[in-house]
């Protein structure tokens, strides 16, 4: 339903407002140029900086500097209208630290009120370590942490498949199944 009057569109405005510096994940509007227009408050919790801080800081001043030329080419696909998949980006904290980071976006340059760049990020520094946990643990036992039938499997299958690509003997696949023994 959209506002009819101008009473109905602050209502609306504030109720918009209030949603996104709720969030849990840091969201933020980006100009085509890189500059960090707007950002909610989850910026703070996340990354220890204050909204005020970060109005016109070029986003490139977060992010690792291994990650810099990705995120650039990310954004203008972005920006061009092109799609554009969810972005692994580490982002400086305020205490020196690096935060994981997944970051989506929204190009918005054709909306006269917008014109910028959705970004929002969300912190996957625990879901990652919960499934490196969990990974290792399919592949271990629990009591004696030693390569459980999985990982003798895998790495079985792994060996077959080096041979088949190097031209080794079979035989590599009966020393690399001794040595998980």
């Amino acid at each position: 339903m959209r506002p009819d009057g101008p009473r109905e569109v602050l209502a609306h405005q504030s109720w918009a407002e209030a949603v996104i510096d709720g969030a849990q994940d840091i969201v933020m509007l980006v100009d085509p140029d890189g500059s960090i227009r707007s950002v909610n408050r989850a910026v703070e919790r996340i990354l220890g900086y204050r909204v005020a801080d970060l109005a016109h800081a070029p986003l490139l001043d977060l992010v690792h500097p291994a990650d810099a030329e990705q995120l650039l080419v990310w954004l203008g696909r972005s920006i061009t209208g092109g799609r554009t998949e969810p972005l692994d980006l580490r982002c400086v904290h305020t205490d020196g630290g690096w935060v994981e980071t997944e970051a989506s976006a929204m190009a918005m340059v054709d909306i006269p009120d917008v014109d910028g760049v959705v970004i929002t990020m969300r912190d996957v520094h625990e879901s990652r370590s919960l499934e490196a946990e969990l990974t290792h643990w399919a592949f271990h036992d629990p009591l004696t942490n030693l390569a459980n039938r999985a990982r003798l499997r895998d790495r079985i299958v792994a060996a077959i498949d080096r041979s088949a690509r190097t031209a080794q003997p079979k035989s590599t696949v009966e020393v690399a199944a001794r040595r998980l023994s």
